[in-house]
């Protein structure tokens, strides 16, 4: 190795070792940024579930203070290894979640359910007609976040705006 390339440090990994650690160092940084989110947010409650992230304050402010500390450690170390950040469109993360809950409430038919044991003979008239609109409502939400545009990491975050302000 050339003794210039330690002037830039990313130089000392070759390009596994750098996608290896941007790999780490994202994945640490999302859920540090996800744990500070619930520390700012109150409790999500749906018909099925309640969330609550039930900490004394004392204990609140120290994480909130050590995720902040992580953070710091993170983008100095980004910095310093050249890594730029990536934009992200989430809509192919939602899509994906929404096509496996398709596919879930299409198989959620009571015939179905023979498999964990007797099923009564009335369940479908509950069950099947309702997860099939649930389905077909996943699959159309599907399809709707994958109307978003394809992001690339050489589109930049404004011209992606500027692409979604002339679509509208």
């Amino acid at each position: 190795m050339n003794p210039s390339d330690h002037s830039r440090p990313a130089r000392l990994l070759n390009r596994y070792q750098l996608r290896r650690v941007r790999i780490v160092l994202q994945q640490f940084e999302e859920d540090l940024i996800f744990a500070l989110s619930w520390l700012d947010h109150g409790p999500v409650e749906g018909s099925l579930f309640h969330q609550a992230l039930v900490l004394p304050v004392e204990i609140r402010e120290k994480a909130r203070q050590n995720i902040l500390i992580g953070l710091r450690e993170i983008r100095h170390l980004a910095n310093t290894l050249d890594f730029e950040p990536r934009f992200e469109n989430t809509s192919r993360q939602i899509t994906g979640r929404l096509n496996i809950d398709w596919e879930n409430l299409s198989d959620l038919q009571a015939r179905k359910l023979n498999v964990f044991g007797e099923v009564h003979p009335e369940l479908s008239q509950i069950l099947d007609e309702p997860a099939d609109r649930m389905a077909a409502l996943a699959l159309m939400l599907s399809n709707l976040f994958m109307e978003g545009p394809e992001i690339t990491n050489s589109n930049s975050s404004k011209s992606q705006e500027k692409d979604h302000d002339h679509k509208d």
